[in-house]
């Protein structure tokens, strides 16, 4: 078991190593650092969480340029309270298999991206095809500010 934890260790040191740019999740009043996971240019990342009103996933995805991060897709359940309804030019959306809308053709710069975790359902993180639970990792309520580091 202490063998896999050190190797395990071991990897990731070498993936940091190798790749300098981190995403960040921190405490956005105290700077507190919840996790760092390496990332490079042109990645995408995703956060869900559940729509408070129509109780369905929301899906938004960001795409890193540099250590700036952009809003370039978003995926729902159900138009009506709290969902964006006028789209910016070059956005369009469309139906997938589940029944889902998802707009695609945003590219809208997030100078400050932070979300509060919410409290009674989770907000989750996917980058690189894994999955944090920001309640797991950063607590209920939390307000977590989301950067990307060289």
């Amino acid at each position: 078991m202490a063998a896999a934890v050190l190797v395990a260790a071991a990897v990731l040191l070498i993936i940091n190593l190798s790749n300098k740019m981190t995403l960040r999740l921190s405490d956005s009043d105290t700077g507190e650092v919840y996790l760092e996971l390496p990332v490079k240019d042109m990645d995408r990342f995703s956060v869900t969480y559940i729509h408070s009103v129509h109780q369905t996933p929301v899906i938004e995805t960001y795409e890193i340029r540099g250590t700036d991060i952009y809003v370039v897709e978003a995926k729902f359940y159900t138009f009506g309270a709290g969902m964006q309804t006028d789209y910016p030019e070059g956005v369009t959306y469309h139906y997938d298999d589940d029944g889902g809308i998802v707009c695609t053709g945003y590219n809208i710069y997030c100078k400050d991206l932070i979300y509060c975790v919410g409290k009674v359902s989770d907000h989750v993180l996917d980058c690189g095809g894994t999955e944090y639970s920001l309640r797991d990792i950063c607590g209920r309520g939390s307000l977590v500010a989301f950067t990307i580091e060289e």
